[in-house]
């Protein structure tokens, strides 16, 4: 039997060599120091090949460490000849790449989400997942406005993965965004949002944009918030009865008692039969929560 190029150094030295060493130690808890210690003592080649042979047993805290040290500053040699490669060298340096955060890695991920393998899609899907915030929203949310080149449920995916501040991100990007963007960040805030965004919806009330003011409206109806009403006042009272229809809608569901009065108002002017039907069905759904309102006041009482 022969002995292994590893076991032969172990015995005539009596220890690993550091590839070796950095081999195990990478499979083992912390010692993250250590590793970034041995890594520095070998050469590109040795690092390559370290990851040629490890990377499927890391954990991801582990792949990021050595993949931010070891391409931060090469990650294009990740890319080239991408097309020619076998899939299953694809889907690892794409891996790879989720780990090294730049606005050029983005974009390369983003045209790897249109490949026509569903394996090299979820890989470059999952990749952006990881990217920062700061490099990924601006092309994700373009990439919401051409959903004939990705596909919206995928992006939304990748959206959501940034978690909790996604809505102060996108708080924050909004108004340098092209009015395309605008609309799909509205739309966002409308799944995603809390009573944080509405001085943004409401600033944004006076665009000149139809479209722009029919998100706000759809995004109040989803976003049910008392305090949204008089938002939704103005919005009832828009030039375009898509608009109205839907702010109608959302009076509903807000269904604050108070809002009445004005709705009986808008009953007398509106024209548009639909709307008048919203305004109806908004009547009755406040009504209704406020009957119940008082019978739990009762039963609890």
């Amino acid at each position: 039997m022969k002995l292994s190029t590893r076991v032969k150094g172990f015995l005539r030295t009596g220890k690993l060599n550091i590839y070796d060493q950095l081999k195990e130690t990478l499979l083992e808890e912390g010692q993250d120091d250590t590793i970034l210690d041995s890594l520095d003592k070998l050469s590109f080649e040795q690092k390559e090949l370290l990851i040629n042979d490890c990377w499927v047993k890391l954990s991801n805290d582990r792949k990021r460490l050595i993949a931010y040290n070891i391409y931060l500053d090469k990650w294009t040699g990740l890319v080239v000849n991408f097309a020619e490669l076998r899939d299953i060298e694809k889907v690892k340096r794409l891996e790879i790449l989720g780990f090294i955060s730049c606005k050029e890695v983005v974009a390369f991920l983003l045209e790897q989400m249109k490949s026509k393998k569903e394996e090299i899609r979820l890989t470059a899907c999952g990749a952006l997942k990881r990217q920062d915030p700061q490099f990924l929203l601006g092309p994700i949310l373009h990439a919401l406005t051409q959903p004939d080149q990705w596909l919206p449920s995928r992006v939304f995916e990748i959206l959501r993965a940034i978690g909790p501040g996604l809505e102060e991100q996108l708080l924050l990007i909004f108004d340098s965004s092209e009015e395309s963007a605008q609309g799909v960040i509205i739309q966002i805030l409308g799944e995603i949002g809390s009573r944080s965004c509405l001085p943004l919806l409401e600033k944004s009330l006076g665009s000149a944009n139809s479209d722009l003011r029919f998100r706000i409206a759809e995004a109040l109806e989803k976003l049910c918030l008392q305090e949204s009403w008089t938002l939704l006042v103005k919005l009832l009272k828009d030039e375009r009865w898509q608009t109205r229809l839907m702010a109608a809608k959302a009076f509903g569901q807000v269904g604050k008692y108070e809002t009445r009065s004005f709705l009986q108002d808008r009953k007398n002017i509106e024209q548009d039969p639909l709307v008048l039907e919203c305004i109806d069905d908004a009547l009755e759904l406040i009504e209704e929560k406020s009957l119940q309102v008082v019978i739990n006041w009762v039963r609890e009482g």
